[in-house]
């Protein structure tokens, strides 16, 4: 998954609606083609980069997914550095904190 489709993955899971996002990139390219993603993300939360939008997310697990939760960014952690991995998950990005949650979901793809 792109960084894009992680923010609106994550927004739509939080019952955002991501239908202006998702028409606006699809309808509105800069002058290389690209999608306008600078204005049209403005609308949904950046769950990549900012810790207290993916702790929000994050609040919203039950126990079991919570416990799923921290498996994928466990074993997330453990792939970056094998010896401290304990360090890492307890200080882990938003990115990877992001990417542990769309997999505990089942919403990840790759």
């Amino acid at each position: 998954m792109n960084k894009i489709e992680q923010r609106l993955a994550l927004a739509e899971w939080m019952g955002h609606d991501t239908s202006y996002t998702r028409f606006s990139l699809e309808n509105f390219k800069d002058r290389d083609g690209f999608p306008d993603a600078i204005f049209t993300l403005a609308r949904v939360p950046d769950f990549l980069n900012d810790l207290n939008e993916i702790h929000n997310a994050e609040m919203q697990l039950d126990d079991e997914q919570h416990e799923k939760f921290r498996r994928h960014l466990l074993s997330l952690c453990q792939f970056i550095h094998p010896q401290r991995q304990d360090i890492l998950f307890v200080s882990a990005c938003a990115a990877h904190r992001a990417e542990a949650l769309l997999k505990c979901l089942n919403l990840w793809q790759e």
